[in-house]
């Protein structure tokens, strides 16, 4: 009887969103540790592209220049027939 309660006690303990259809508000306080899946260091360096880097980012008239040209790698199919 109390192995019994203390297997259903443990159980219900064990439950939070992550092996449960409850949502990720419903957990307590203080439960998993944040990040544990990822052993990397900080570096100190910040997010994102190199300083000074020009980007190539094409313009929506460069974009369709291309389309109407057929300079393109892709079929691109339009969905909008035209008249």
């Amino acid at each position: 009887m109390l192995r019994e309660d203390n297997a259903r006690l443990k159980s219900i303990i064990n439950h939070d969103s992550s092996n449960t259809s409850n949502p990720p508000s419903s957990d307590k306080k203080g439960g998993k540790p944040v990040n544990t899946y990822n052993g990397r260091e900080k570096t100190g360096r910040k997010a994102g592209g190199q300083k000074e880097h020009k980007g190539t980012t094409l313009t929506k008239a460069e974009v369709e220049e291309k389309i109407k040209s057929g300079n393109c790698r892709n079929r691109i199919y339009l969905s909008v027939q035209r008249k």
